[in-house]
């Protein structure tokens, strides 16, 4: 389904914004300025009225800035149209401070080398390498922590590939 385009028309010293065959935003320009008719919110885009406080399109100038740090510069008369600083929460503040959640401590307890092996493959890569690989293999032992990079030409050749990086480390530790 194709998107609808919006529409902008500028004439007599106004702007209107159309979606299909609905307006969703409409301005008057006054001193260098287009100044908002009525307040629209329409997915991700939003206007304030002259009627209504702008702090929160204050917060959103100004890089999701703090309400205290508002209430700093509308005291020094920065921010014109703020009649008073005091923010809604901010979606967009609230995702932005999620933390990932860490992995928990592993449990194993591996008594030797080879014990435990965590394997990972990546690939098809859209450019392939000098030898013309496209995926690659890593292998990590668990007791020593060692990581190797296997380098493949072909997806299908990952178990043969860990047999011959099997025999290696064997043969290295005996």
């Amino acid at each position: 389904m194709e998107a609808q385009r919006r529409k902008f028309s500028g004439a007599d010293g106004g702007i209107k914004v159309i979606k299909g065959s609905m307006m969703i935003l409409k301005g008057e320009w006054t001193a260098n300025l287009y100044k908002m008719k009525e307040s629209i919110i329409i997915g991700d885009a939003s206007a304030a009225t002259e009627k209504e406080d702008t702090s929160k399109l204050w917060h959103m100038r100004l890089g999701h800035m703090s309400e205290q740090d508002l209430q700093v510069l509308h005291k020094k008369g920065a921010l014109p149209g703020i009649k008073y600083c005091k923010l809604d929460l901010c979606k967009f503040c609230i995702m932005s401070r999620h933390r990932k959640v860490a992995f928990s401590i592993s449990q194993h307890k591996t008594k030797g080398l080879l014990d435990l092996i965590h394997m990972d493959m990546w690939g098809l890569s859209p450019v392939a390498s000098i030898r013309s690989a496209k995926y690659y293999v890593t292998f990590i032992d668990d007791f020593s922590k060692r990581v190797w990079v296997h380098f493949l030409n072909q997806k299908s050749k990952v178990f043969q590939k860990y047999k011959e990086w099997k025999t290696m480390v064997r043969n290295q530790k005996e």
